[in-house]
């Protein structure tokens, strides 16, 4: 009954693997996409990426220079200076009496005598006086002419307006800014192996089989089953014990599961 019981077992465990194999080949069919496959060789991509910039704009750089105004100052007289002028009259002998006030600068009649400077007692008006004279019993004619200052004032003339100029340090210009430089880039493409029609080759997995001590076993020869045979407990013998001769068990059959 035992040995039944346990090559019924073998044979579970045999149809549980053989199970494992055609559920595994199931799903490898599964996993192949609906899409056709195209096959193609292995190449490589070349992406050129230009280079990323942005311009910024700086403006001129000035400075503001003041330049003052060009002049010249010029002395306007408008009024001449005269100097202290007295003359004295001659008349000509040979007309006779004279008879006045003779003209100044000029008189036809006699001639007029200058002077630098007025004498004392000649003080008054400009122009042409006359007074007596006590050795000649006879009244003198006289000019005279007082001095008088310059009459100017002074006149600042503008030969060039100030302004103020505006001097360029540095020109406005447009600078442009590389944000990420241009570079290559390269891709491999793998070769696509499309499945063929046939339907694909596997190796079924190793099976290990325990066998239980006191079990025997045809091996089978297929290559894929190792087989582990479970050591059995030494066997002790008590003193006066009859040794009792059994037949020994059939060896049993392997179930082939259908490997």
């Amino acid at each position: 009954m035992l040995k039944k019981i346990i090559i019924g077992a073998l044979a579970l465990i045999l149809a549980v693997a053989a199970g494992v194999i055609v559920f595994g080949g199931g799903s490898a069919s599964a996993a192949e996409g609906d899409e056709p496959c195209v096959p193609s060789d292995a190449w490589t991509e070349t992406i050129e990426h230009p280079a990323v910039t942005h311009v910024v704009h700086h403006e001129a750089v000035t400075h503001v220079v003041h330049h003052d105004a060009v002049t010249h100052t010029v002395h306007i007289i408008d009024v001449e200076a005269t100097p202290e002028v007295w003359a004295n009259f001659s008349p000509n002998h040979n007309q006779g009496p004279f008879d006045g006030p003779p003209s100044y600068p000029t008189d036809e009649r006699g001639t007029w005598h200058n002077h630098d400077k007025i004498p004392g007692g000649h003080e008054g008006a400009d122009g042409v006086y006359q007074r007596d004279n006590p050795h000649s019993g006879r009244a003198d004619w006289f000019y005279r002419h007082n001095a008088t200052l310059e009459v100017s004032h002074d006149e600042v003339v503008v030969d060039q307006q100030a302004y103020d100029e505006t001097v360029v340090d540095q020109e406005a210009y447009d600078e442009t800014v590389v944000d990420q430089e241009a570079y290559t880039e390269t891709i491999e493409h793998p070769a696509v192996e499309c499945p063929t029609d046939e339907p694909p080759t596997t190796e079924p997995p190793t099976i290990i089989v325990h066998v239980p001590c006191g079990v025997f076993l045809r091996p089978i020869a297929d290559g894929h089953h190792i087989y582990i045979w479970e050591k059995c407990p030494p066997v002790v013998k008590h003193p006066n014990t009859p040794v009792v001769h059994k037949t020994p068990a059939p060896v049993p059959t392997v179930i082939d599961a259908g490997l």
